[in-house]
């Protein structure tokens, strides 16, 4: 148990980030006006994130073999998101999100720089379309001050 030990504090931190974004949307409030409110991207994220996080969680800790994963993986995801989260303000979500995506691909997935490319860019076209287009909720597109 010791072994697990990193990996599955790294899911309840990640669980606990699931939850507080779940808690948090419901007072900004999932619809205004018959358009999607501020709340709803927050749940959103939330849903599929603890979804995720449980599946990920006990199949990994019921898993006794060794895949060759590091158990410093999902403390490189939590530095990862906690740095998109910081970054997006100045960044904007396009090029932080590509960044995110293709840091993630690399280091944690260990695919080549043009898949890792190209996961990140359509990623962030898919992401676009459907929050602009379909939700009609409004994305920090690019960075502050621009």
């Amino acid at each position: 148990m010791n072994r697990n030990l990193p990996a599955l504090l790294a899911y309840v931190l990640i669980a606990a980030l699931g939850m507080a974004f779940a808690l948090q949307s419901a007072s900004l409030g999932y619809w205004v006006d018959g358009v999607a409110g501020a709340g709803l991207l927050p749940l959103f994220a939330a849903v599929p994130l603890l979804l995720l996080v449980a599946v990920v969680a006990f199949s990994s800790l019921k898993s006794a073999a060794d895949d060759g994963h590091s158990v410093a993986q999902p403390f490189v995801a939590i530095v990862a998101l906690c740095l998109y989260a910081a970054s997006l303000p100045w960044l904007g979500f396009i090029l932080g999100t590509v960044l995110l995506v293709l840091v993630w691909g690399l280091l944690l997935y260990r695919k080549s720089w043009p898949r890792a490319l190209a996961l990140a860019g359509v990623s962030v076209l898919i992401a676009v379309l459907i929050f602009q287009l379909i939700l009609s909720v409004p994305l920090p597109l690019k960075p502050a001050g621009l």
